[in-house]
């Protein structure tokens, strides 16, 4: 049986199941590999060769407007060539496949670059080629994700729903807590314990949750027994896995009428009628309370833990930070719910627009890429963009970043900073420069949904000044 459970983990058609599905994510495998530098670079090429040639077919169907027996042949030639890059895939894939089943895959855990100014180091797994890393990261990620039937629940999708809770004024209380140095803080024997007890976990995947937390301990970063690797692809599941426990047990009180967590920022709402159950004295304690028996406590940033009436008439309006919201409810305003981007992230965007300028002023002249690079950084901010080379229609910006705000009152304060910016503009500037830069607008970028669209090369030279403003 567990012969059987391997041999299909690591078949052919469960590699070909991760290649298809980050194809269909729009995520290109082949610069990725290629870029990593593959052990198969000869059957990675062919694929970019045969991928070249089908794009080519598609595009030619596409714009074809001949007759229909000229189309069949543009239709017949087009399958051929997705009969020959299913090939070459499939010829790659084999050999992945041949490599992870003759050999016995040995995984380390590698410290990555050295971390800049308010980031927290991140590491790299390595195992015998890149090609058996990536496969061997992503069955980690789907095995736990099926075993534990784990859902990704974005940042969007939390706050929307949070909303619709706490619109109107009947009795509710607003939970809002924080984890302190949540993937450091993970002890591996419960950890252990936990993906033991669930026995659709497959041992192979098992095994190599213990080299890869073995092999991070060894490392020396954290206490002995503790810590997930950052950056690592199956830590975020494996902290999911973890934190399991505290989710079933906030969503099972009666009085709960909605719960999310973003990794380590929790959010409840919890309904105090005769109907439900009687409150505890803190629910904020219950939380900190079931942390510690996972050896995980609360942070001790004021602003990171509350636990608010919102139907107390003293309390007026609370505002809390979440997500990167401001999100205020005021009882005077019927329990509306208002949002407006949070100190930290208008902060953040402050740091970046001062960077900007900053970058442009000691630049040693005014003309040409420099002033370029200004004016594409400037664009970015205040508008959206594409990402480079990541997911289709992965979209990020002033609007996309920020899509459920109430009103564009916060991007107009950040208006004002980029006007005063404008005005210590270096006077050697190029003609024109000042004037352009005038026309672009926080506020402008969210409600119009301003684009910019940046190469490759741009985008990194472009986001290369913010990289240590956390």
């Amino acid at each position: 049986m567990l012969t059987q459970v391997r041999e299909e983990l690591l078949s052919e058609a469960s590699l070909r199941r991760e290649w298809d599905e980050r194809g269909r994510r729009g995520i290109d495998l082949v610069m990725r590999l290629e870029k990593a530098g593959s052990h198969y670079s000869d059957l990675i090429r062919k694929i970019r060769k045969r991928r070249k040639s089908r794009r080519k077919s598609r595009n030619l169907l596409k714009t074809f407007s001949g007759g229909e027996e000229d189309r069949s042949v543009l239709i017949r030639k087009l399958e051929r060539r997705e009969r020959r890059l299913n090939k070459a895939v499939d010829a790659y894939l084999k050999a992945v496949q041949s490599e992870l089943v003759s050999n016995r895959v040995e995984i380390k855990v590698k410290a990555g670059p050295a971390p800049k100014l308010g980031e927290k180091q991140t590491y790299r797994l390595s195992t015998a080629s890149p090609d058996a890393t990536l496969f061997v990261s992503r069955l980690i990620t789907r095995s736990l994700r099926e075993a534990f039937s784990l859902r990704s629940v974005g940042r969007h999708e939390i706050v929307s729903a949070l909303i619709s809770t706490l619109q109107g004024k009947w009795p509710k209380t607003l939970v809002r807590a924080d984890i302190a140095s949540f993937y450091e803080s993970i002890d591996h024997a419960k950890l252990t314990g936990i993906l033991d007890a669930n026995h659709e976990v497959p041992p192979l995947v098992r095994g190599w949750v213990a080299q890869m937390l073995s092999q991070f301990e060894a490392l020396g970063a954290h206490a002995p027994g503790r810590g997930l690797p950052r950056g690592v692809g199956p830590s975020a599941a494996l902290a999911e896995v973890y934190l399991r426990s505290i989710d079933s047990l906030v969503r099972s009180r009666g009085e709960c009428v909605y719960y999310g967590r973003y990794v380590d920022d929790i959010i409840a709402v919890m309904a105090i009628t005769d109907e439900r159950d009687a409150p505890v004295p803190s629910y904020l304690g219950e939380i900190e309370a079931s942390l510690a028996t996972l050896g995980l406590s609360l942070s001790k940033e004021p602003h990171k833990q509350s636990e608010v009436n919102l139907n107390d008439a003293a309390t007026g309006a609370v505002e809390i930070e979440f997500l990167g919201y401001a999100i205020k409810h005021s009882l005077s305003d019927g329990g509306k719910v208002h949002l407006s981007l949070s100190n930290a992230r208008i902060g953040r965007t402050i740091k970046r627009l001062n960077r900007t300028f900053e970058v442009f002023a000691r630049s040693a002249k005014p003309h040409g890429r420099p002033a370029r690079l200004l004016e594409l950084r400037v664009r970015l901010l205040t508008g959206n963009s594409r990402l480079v080379n990541s997911k289709k229609d992965a979209y990020v910006g002033v609007r996309f970043s920020n899509p459920l705000l109430s009103s564009t009152k916060s991007l107009a304060q950040l208006d004002g900073i980029l006007q005063q910016r404008l005005k210590t503009l270096r006077s050697d500037a190029p003609p024109g420069l000042r004037s352009r830069l005038g026309k672009h607008s926080f506020a402008q970028g969210w409600s119009e949904t301003r684009f910019v669209s940046l190469s490759a090369g741009d985008w990194r030279d472009v986001v290369s000044v913010w990289r240590d403003i956390a």
